[in-house]
């Protein structure tokens, strides 16, 4: 009895994709490929799934809406189907969600994150939706151009990653070559562990 329903049960089917080389277009349609060789799964409890292989999917969900149906019958329109209105509520086991949802009567697509704030920093998370941005950009400019062709790394990211981190220039003794100085260290503090 629909008047009875109380939710919509949507399953998570876990994908491992080895990522091809060649466009964003390609890397799109194998995702598509693989996303289509699951549907038979999708009904399948994602926490049976967890206890058939014995790993627990927990860290990351991606996960697309487009309702297009709705714009097919009318939902919002003069003489189409009336919303009354309408609750959502929703519980996820995954640390990091990304939603993407496609309006039924818009050309928009809305992302949202959702992630624990006891694992993830604002500045991380900043950064993540940066990379979602740069790739984005990059498959608008040309769907065609190969996925590798530009780093999805933003400039201020570069910068401390060669420059910042990198900066690790210390004094030692110009004199002695490498093994002698590795030896002396060794000998200052025979019980440590070299790393």
């Amino acid at each position: 009895n629909a008047d009875q329903g109380l939710g919509l049960y949507l399953n998570s089917v876990p994908l491992s994709l080895t990522v091809p080389l060649g466009s964003w277009k390609d890397l799109i349609l194998e995702t598509s490929r693989l996303l289509s060789r699951t549907f038979g799964y999708r009904r399948y409890p994602l926490v049976t799934i967890q206890q058939d292989v014995g790993v627990e999917f927990s860290e990351v969900n991606f996960n697309y809406t487009h309702m297009h149906v709705l714009a097919e019958i009318g939902v919002g329109r003069e003489g189409g189907l009336q919303s009354l209105g309408s609750t959502v509520w929703d519980q996820t086991n995954f640390d990091f969600t990304t939603d993407f949802a496609r309006h039924p009567d818009a050309e928009a697509i809305r992302m949202a994150i959702f992630y624990k704030v006891d694992l993830f920093s604002e500045e991380e998370v900043t950064r993540i939706c940066e990379f979602y941005q740069r790739t984005f950009d990059a498959m608008l400019e040309d769907i065609d151009t190969s996925h590798l062709q530009r780093s999805l790394i933003g400039a201020e990211e570069v910068q401390k990653t060669l420059t910042e981190w990198n900066a690790t220039t210390a004094e030692y003794p110009a004199e002695a070559c490498i093994h002698q100085l590795f030896e002396a260290q060794a000998r200052q503090n025979p019980s440590a562990v070299a790393a």
